[in-house]
């Protein structure tokens, strides 16, 4: 066969095996971006079912997140207080709430991964205001005059190749700086991972979930939010159990040196890091089903609960797992061999690699009456090493949002055969 026509005949193979993803993708998810958003008395959830129009193609198909919306609405009701600490955080219209929110007074407490601030770190290592870059930076970020806002600063800094091209975290630091208020942003000093994705708005809201504050978190990914708004014992005028919990966590966070939520931990909020409270309550919801389990998490990697799931299984509980296409392949084969080894049913679901879109979400719903969800990943480092936190609803409205989610994930997902993975002898 001649050149030309070998070329021609490989495009035209080409050109069809793309057209062919782009109809199996799309088959496989709604030609409409639909996210699922319910409440009950205390709680909003939201749940992104399918989150992009279509076979998406950049993080811009996405439509826009009622997450986002609705986290730009509360940081918009604040009126003393907001603390924000998440893995990571790239989303300007955030950013530019939480600036608003400083200038009308609002006391802001900001901390991420130490990984968000990779260019100070780079340029100035620990020497702060001693580093030529840092003192750059602060100058540009200074008022030009006594009535320039925040807002304003922040449009004008972005002017500045030098400061547009700092993460969001390191713009809020350096912008919360310059403000002379009573704000703060917390830069992790420790090497181990800061994983949260929370928000406390006046001390009486609670966000929290699987997402973080980012294209992909509040984009792409197949996420879970909740927000939870206190209540009070109208008899002493305190607020419940699961506020409380966490204004321990994130004091600990930003005004401890050496980090111990141990006396943050409740029956329903925990955290890792504590004496190993998320896996030893894992560990007692999977030995207390009765009748199924069904899990979607981004990673299970931890071999004391891979072993309690199979034992689960066979015992007689029907187990579901959901997993992203990352984790069905050949290199989980091993942590997984005593849930192949009972034949578990896993099904992935294959999503755009190309916008890097995942199934981020980490639950897990027993006999359909408790969920269980938030930051961590069902692995050693989720479980225990990281700073991460977690959640357990047994709100039925919340509940059952979450067993219909998973559901139709089931039926939309392909069911993975390991089969021919290499197994461990």
């Amino acid at each position: 066969m001649p050149g030309g026509s070998v070329k021609n005949f490989s495009l035209f193979y080409l050109t069809i095996l793309v057209f062919a993803w782009q109809v199996a993708y799309s088959q496989q998810h709604d030609e409409e971006a639909t996210h699922s958003v319910v409440s009950s008395n205390q709680w909003t959830s939201i749940l992104a079912i399918n989150p992009c129009a279509g076979p998406c193609r950049s993080v811009q198909d996405a439509v826009p997140h009622p997450a986002e919306l609705l986290a730009i609405k509360l940081i918009n009701k604040a009126e003393s207080s907001i603390d924000v600490a998440l893995f990571s955080f790239s989303k300007a219209n955030i950013l530019k709430a939480l600036l608003e929110a400083d200038e009308r007074g609002v006391k802001i407490r900001f901390i991420s991964d130490r990984d968000q601030f990779k260019n100070l770190s780079s340029k100035c290592g620990t020497i702060g205001e001693k580093c030529e870059f840092y003192r750059d930076i602060l100058q540009i970020v200074s008022p030009s005059s006594s009535d320039e806002s925040p807002l304003q600063i922040y449009k004008r800094a972005l002017e500045h190749s030098r400061f547009s091209k700092l993460t969001k975290s390191e713009q809020i630091y350096f912008l919360l700086k310059a403000s002379h208020s009573e704000s703060l942003v917390k830069i992790p000093t420790y090497t181990r991972m800061m994983h949260f994705k929370t928000m406390m708005i006046d001390h009486n809201i609670l966000w929290q979930g699987s997402g973080n504050f980012s294209s992909t978190g509040m984009g792409v990914n197949f996420e879970h939010f909740t927000v939870y708004k206190a209540m009070y014992d109208t008899a002493t005028n305190e607020k419940d159990e699961r506020i409380q919990s966490f204004i321990c966590a994130l004091d600990e966070l930003f005004e401890g040196e050496d980090i111990d939520f141990s006396t943050c931990n409740t029956e329903t909020q925990f955290f890792s890091r504590s004496k190993n409270v998320a896996r030893s309550r894992l560990v007692k919801l999977i030995r207390a089903a009765k009748e199924s389990i069904d899990v979607s998490v981004h990673q299970l990697r931890d071999i004391t609960i891979v072993k309690e799931l199979a034992a689960a299984k066979d015992r007689g509980i029907n187990l579901r797992i959901l997993r992203d296409q990352e984790f069905c392949s050949n290199s989980q084969a091993e942590v997984l061999e005593p849930l192949m080894r009972l034949q578990t049913v896993f099904h992935c679901m294959f999503n755009n690699p190309r916008i890097y879109q995942m199934v981020h979400a980490k639950l897990a719903v027993f006999d359909s009456k408790v969920l269980w969800t938030g930051a961590g990943n069902w692995s050693s480092g989720g479980l225990k090493s990281n700073d991460e936190h977690f959640s357990l609803i047994d709100d039925p409205t919340i509940v059952g949002q979450v067993d219909f989610w998973f559901d139709d994930l089931w039926q939309k997902t392909r069911v993975w055969n390991y089969n021919g993975v290499k197994r461990v002898p």
